[in-house]
Order: structure tokens, then sequence, then C-alpha cells
């Protein structure tokens, strides 16, 4: 079988943050399955230290977080110049998640998070296929 096709994040670096530890836990169980490499963080801050340290191609983070939330962290991010893809995972309302995307998200996803969702959007966005 197509190794692509089997683990079509394989060779990725990502950073997933989210303050539910189990929520956490399977997000990246599942993009490390996937093929990707996967660096948690409990929140914003804590992914934002990651991320300027480590070398990063996609960042999915939750929005409603301690310390710093999804949101800031998004601003953060593309304020320092960070152009990669960025998912916000929430349970947000339609309009909600507008102002997300206005923030500098470039995808956002709905809770619960659908894995063949995800992978697909970061696939798209990081591999330019469909």
């Amino acid at each position: 079988m197509d190794e692509q096709a089997e683990q079509p994040l394989r060779g990725l670096n990502l950073v997933c943050a989210d303050d539910e530890t189990t929520a956490l836990t399977i997000l990246a169980e599942i993009l490390n399955s996937a093929g990707a490499t996967v660096r948690t963080a409990k929140d914003g801050l804590q992914a934002l230290e990651i991320i300027r340290t480590h070398p990063t191609d996609a960042v999915i983070a939750d929005i409603q977080m301690p310390v710093m939330d999804g949101t800031a962290l998004i601003k953060t991010l593309r304020a320092e110049g960070f152009d990669r893809p960025i998912l916000a995972v929430t349970g947000a309302s339609k309009h909600d998640a507008e102002s997300i995307l206005a923030s500098g998200a470039d995808h956002y996803i709905s809770k619960p998070v659908i894995t063949t969702e995800l992978i697909h959007t970061l696939v798209t966005d990081l591999r330019g296929t469909k």
C-alpha cells in the first residue's frame, strides 16, 4: 500500500494545544498514527514557547485555554510572522468562528473533532492536495 496514503502527515511537525488532557492525548495519537511528529501544550503560552524553539509546519489550537487562549496565541503567532497553517478547534458558534478566522486562523474545526476532516484539512494545506 502507498505509504503516503497510510501516513498522509509523514514528516510533518505539528503543535497541538488544548487544556483538556484527554482530548489532547487522543488528538496527538491520531496525528501520530497519520505520520506526524506531534508536540503538545496545555495552554497557548506553552505552545508559543514550543513553536519558537522547534520547527513547526502547522498548529492546532483549542480556543478556550487558560494562561493564553487560542485566539491570543493565533494573534501572537501572526504578529511574529508565523505563516504556516493554524487550525482552531472550537465548540463555538458560527459567529464566533468568523471572529476566530479574522484573528488569523486558517480554519476552524468544531468539536467534537472528526478525524478525517482534520487530516484532510492538514493534507490540503500542507501538501497542496485535495
